[in-house]
């Protein structure tokens, strides 16, 4: 998927297609430790682990930065079943 993405972005380049920029409500992932979460096909959670500082910096949250204690509810969560 990587790959083709990467094949996009040249071809829309090529074409001088301008992307869009992000919706306002997607907002940069806070500085610090950023894990990401990974449901199984029973939707439990089946492994947490650490994001590099490499894909944070491309990920964006879906929220309004309230910076309240329960930044889980800031994730955005994308159905497991597509790609």
């Amino acid at each position: 998927m990587l790959n083709e993405l990467h094949q996009l972005s040249a071809t829309l380049a090529s074409h001088n297609i301008k992307q869009q920029k992000w919706h306002h409500q997607y907002k940069p992932l806070p500085g610090g430790a950023c894990y990401r979460i990974w449901f199984g096909d029973d939707d439990a959670v089946a492994d947490v682990e650490l994001m590099s500082k490499d894909l944070v910096k491309v990920c964006r949250k879906f929220g309004n930065n309230q910076g309240d204690i329960s930044r889980i509810q800031h994730c955005t969560v994308v159905p497991r079943h597509i790609g």
